[in-house]
């Protein structure tokens, strides 16, 4: 589970909900979420790995459907951060794969579509000011907080 959240730069409650319906044709579909766009991803690598071993249940993760689902997950979650010595929250692996998506030389506008924000802005104000290096030259830059370099305007 982890590592779909991670690979998908999902958010926690997509996961748990997903559903068997939403794998076909050889993609993963996400239906929007918040106010944000539906999302599609090709089912390939690791990926395809993880979705080809579930059972033929309703959902994905059957064995997490009890009521408490997502408290239950946290605390697996805070357990093996703390045995890693880790402090982060699931949400973090979406940023996390959102930045390295950007870093590894997709456009802002692609790694906007691939998390399912509405508008540009959101994907440049949360993941460009990371990588402050990959701005063209032409745009002003000052800096934000913590000492963040960014985009004037964004």
């Amino acid at each position: 589970m982890i590592e779909l959240l991670y690979l998908t730069a999902s958010r926690l409650s997509q996961i748990l909900e997903l559903r068997a319906d939403q794998i076909r044709d050889g993609l993963l579909y996400f239906p929007a979420h918040k106010k944000g766009r539906e999302r599609w991803f090709r089912l390939e690598g690791r990926l395809s790995v993880l979705l080809a071993e579930r059972k033929e249940t309703p959902f994905v993760f059957p064995s997490l459907r009890a009521a408490n689902a997502r408290e239950g997950f946290r605390r697996f979650w805070a357990k093996a951060c703390k045995i890693a010595g880790l402090t982060m929250t699931p949400h973090t692996l979406r940023h996390s794969r959102a930045s390295a998506w950007y870093a590894e030389g997709r456009t802002i506008a692609e790694v906007q579509r691939l998390l399912g924000h509405a508008s540009l802005q959101m994907a440049l104000r949360l993941y460009v000011q990371l990588f402050p290096e990959t701005l063209p030259p032409s745009l002003p830059q000052e800096q934000g907080r913590k000492g963040r370099t960014r985009a004037v305007g964004t």
